[in-house]
């Protein structure tokens, strides 16, 4: 199995567990705590579209392209700044959830990072 193919089933399986939870708590009248977890199911969408845009661009240097995907959007940048501003007025609830965004984008990219780098799934 490549490891553009090992990575996108990551995405793929990581979005259909998140969309499976979010449907489980719905049910069981969890709405709250769906919402976090639709911010994850968000954050891995964004991660989705932007390595589908890095394959699509360039195929032989996918991890640049990647990043430079997330560099060009500036929207780590603009999440931590949220976090600050929310900090700094005491706004728990958005920090809360910038928390969480700058948390699963880590995690995204570190499996990311992993398989490219360690050659994981060859």
């Amino acid at each position: 199995m490549e490891l553009v193919d090992k990575f996108q089933i990551f995405l793929d399986s990581s979005r259909k567990k998140l969309e499976e939870e979010i449907i489980h708590l719905k049910a069981d009248h969890r709405a709250h705590e769906a919402d976090f977890i639709k911010i994850k199911f968000n954050i891995y969408g964004i991660a989705n579209s932007f390595y589908g845009n890095a394959k699509r661009v360039s195929p032989q240097h996918i991890q640049d392209e990647y990043f430079k995907c997330f560099e060009r959007s500036q929207l780590q940048k603009k999440w931590e700044d949220v976090y600050r501003t929310a900090k700094e007025f005491g706004d728990v609830d958005r920090m809360r959830i910038e928390e969480l965004t700058l948390e699963t984008l880590q995690e995204i990219n570190s499996k990311f990072v992993q398989i490219m780098q360690d050659g994981e799934g060859q």
